[in-house]
This record gives C-alpha cells, structure tokens and sequence, in this order.
C-alpha cells in the first residue's frame, strides 16, 4: 500500500498504489545510470503523432512545447544530447543515439502526464457516491451516464460517448458529439463534469474507490473542479528519491499558492473526516486516471492544520516513482501523442 506523507513527516494513509505506464528505459535504472551521448553512434528513430482527443486539433505553438518537454524528459532519463524535432504539421521526430530497444508498454515519456488533484468525496457526484457520502464504481460507463441524461440536457454537455444497442462502449469520453450509425446511441455527460477511470487489466492498482474491483476499469463522474493541478506544483523540488530505510519515493514540492491550497484542502479533509468520523480522501488523478486517493486520518491531531511543506509519495516501486516523478517535474504535454514508427539508426 503506498502513503502520502508531509515532507515534515506528518503521516497520511493511503488506499491505492500508484499507477503508470512502464518506464522507457534508456539508459538503466537507478541513480547510477550512465550517461549517453547522442553525438554519433548508431540507436533509433521514433515518430510521434499528435493525437488530440474529442475533435482538438494541435498548434504550432503545441508542437513547439511538446518539443521541449519530451526533450527534457528524454534528457532527464540520460541522454545527454537528443535530436528531436517537429515535423508539422503534427509529428516530432526522436532521434536517440545509444537507444537501441523499446518495451512494447506505452512508454511513460509520451504520457501527456497531466496531473490533477480533488477533494474525492465532496467532487463525486451521482451516481458515483451515495446518500452516505460513500464512492460507488460503476465497471460500465452507460450505467453510469444513463441516469444523468436528463440533466445533461442542462447547457452543452462536457462530453460524449458511444454504445451499441446493446450498451457496449464503442467510442469515448470524447469532446465532440460523435457520429451515430444505426445500432448505435450516444450519451452525454453534464456540462462541468468529468469522467476519471481507476484500475483495469494492466494497471497495479490494488483498490479503487468504493471498492471497485481494480482488475477491470472503474468509472466514476466527478465535478471537473480539482483543487489542484500541475501548475500548483514547483517543479524544481519534483523527484525520485529514496526514504531513510531506502525505499523509493516521490518528493512533491509546491509553489507557495499551491502549498496554501494544499493546505487548505488537507485541513478540509480532516475536518469533515472529524464530523462524520470516517477517513476522508484526495484523490491524485494522471491523465484522467485515479493514481491513488490518500486519507487523511481525522484521529491524527496533527493535522489539524493541514499539511505544509509538500510532500512524499511512498509505497512505489522504483520504476513507478521514476516514471511519476518524470512525469510531475517536467509538466503535461499539450495534446496526447502515440508512437506510429520505430526504426534502426546507424
């Protein structure tokens, strides 16, 4: 079971491990990797396409900064010297000396990686919590947005997806209304939600809110209103490190406005959790994915303030927090992107 704790050493507990796509391993793992450079040599050449989600399209500007982030994260991962390039107008080009084999897992460089966080119970909604306050998991998505169609006629809906007659998902979430075929029906979801998934056949997952079974995908509907965002984070301070009994972790760092609201969101947690006298949760969201959701224990006077200072992720293994920490330190991508060519270089 991972932990989230204050780098002050304020303990959380925690109810799910953190989930991430494998690790591109470049260079080997550790801390004691060797550097490689990229100057001659022979390695390989991969392509990269834009794959905007809902209809989006990618900018200029976007393929600019998707550059430089994947360059930093390749970097990050000891390449000292990456060639990578645009080709618009949606591709880039990564040319890796020294890199001669790839997993076939979706490497965790071209995760868009965009990270949210929210007040789990009091974002939920119906219905993916009870009258109680309880998360519910829903494993099929037209359950969950079939009693909410009324209400998605409220305004234009944040969202579709698609099903056969049969209520097999066919397509979505997506932006942009998709095109019905007959034997297919589409399902909105209302304006100022979101649907975050948690678990599935890949994922190391060991437990989802509301007990969702986390070897198949859990969905739940939440108010897309996190608390925090990886905006909120300093990315200097973001990194892998290791606890004083050596085991891998996930140092978090805040800018000052985030750390306030950090804060703020802890001492919620604790208060309502005091009120109603059951743990309360934050939930850490990559990519529309629950990573792992936190409790803060209402038992624990400490807390009572909130938690300052940042924090460590804990209970990872050491692929998982450097794939995190990746991710978090170097920000989102702008768009999704997906691997359409790998190719030998001499």
């Amino acid at each position: 079971m991972s932990k989230l704790r204050s780098s002050r050493r304020s303990v959380l507990l925690v109810s799910a491990v953190v989930c991430l796509s494998a690790l591109l391993v470049l260079v080997g793992c550790g801390s004691g990797a060797a550097r490689q450079e990229t100057s001659g040599g022979s390695g390989l050449e991969i392509v990269l396409q834009a794959a905007p989600t809902g209809g989006g399209r990618v900018t200029p500007e976007g393929l600019d900064s998707a550059v430089a982030i994947l360059r930093d994260r390749v970097k990050a991962l000891g390449v000292t010297k990456p060639d990578i390039r645009k080709q618009p107008p949606d591709r880039i080009v990564l040319r890796l000396r020294g890199v001669h084999a790839m997993p076939t897992a979706p490497p965790t460089i071209i995760q868009t990686g965009r990270l949210e966080l929210y007040d789990l119970e009091s974002d939920l909604r119906a219905p993916s919590i009870d009258a109680q306050g309880n998360p519910v998991s829903h494993t099929s998505l037209f359950k969950l947005l079939a009693p909410v169609q009324e209400q998605a006629k409220n305004g234009t809906p944040s969202g579709y997806a698609l099903f056969t007659k049969t209520h097999k998902l066919v397509l979505g979430p997506v932006t942009r209304r998709p095109e019905v075929a007959p034997g297919q029906l589409a399902l909105a979801v209302p304006r100022g939600m979101v649907i975050l998934r948690c678990g599935g056949p890949a994922s190391h997952t060991v437990v989802c809110p509301g007990d969702g079974d986390p070897t198949v995908v859990n969905f739940y509907l939440f108010e897309h209103t996190p608390e925090l965002t990886g905006k909120d984070l300093n990315a200097a301070g973001v990194k892998q490190d290791f606890d004083m009994v050596g085991s891998p972790i996930v140092r978090l760092s805040f800018t000052s406005d985030g750390d306030h609201r950090f804060q703020a969101l802890t001492r919620t947690l604790y208060l309502r959790g005091r009120l109603r006298r059951a743990p309360q949760h934050f939930a850490i969201v990559v990519d529309d994915v629950i990573s792992s959701f936190p409790q803060i224990d209402y038992t624990d006077a400490t807390l009572s303030n909130g938690i300052t200072g940042g924090g460590e992720i804990v209970g990872v293994t050491l692929t998982q927090a450097q794939g995190l920490a990746l991710l978090l330190r170097y920000g989102a991508l702008p768009v999704p992107f997906k691997q359409v060519e790998q190719r030998p270089i001499g």
